[in-house]
């Protein structure tokens, strides 16, 4: 089973880009370097590893919101992030607009 989302042109934000591409979560089965022969299939960078805080997603959030995406360099409005618990083997949608208000953090 594969876990992702497509991205980019007449998708949502468009990350300014004129085609559509997939974004696969699961980082720990698949390296970009196993996808080259699929220029439309992307592997999401892993930007944290470490215990399950709110405070590390706030962290790596706000840096998003300074530096832009992690997966199209340049673009400065990301949506979010997608947080994997391993405990519980579940992936969770973050996203950055609006998001901590409705929960709270």
């Amino acid at each position: 089973m594969h876990w992702g989302e497509w991205f980019g042109h007449d998708i949502n934000r468009g990350y300014g880009l004129k085609h559509r591409q997939f974004a696969l979560f699961n980082t720990g089965r698949w390296k970009q370097s196993d996808l080259r022969l699929i220029p439309s299939l992307k592997v999401v960078p892993t930007i944290h590893t470490g215990p399950f805080s709110t405070v590390s997603i706030c962290v790596e959030t706000a840096k998003l919101e300074s530096n832009g995406s992690a997966i199209v360099p340049g673009y400065m409005a990301p949506e979010g992030v997608i947080v994997y618990l391993t405990e519980a083997q579940q992936y969770f949608k973050y996203t950055l607009k609006g998001d901590q208000r409705k929960r709270g953090w």
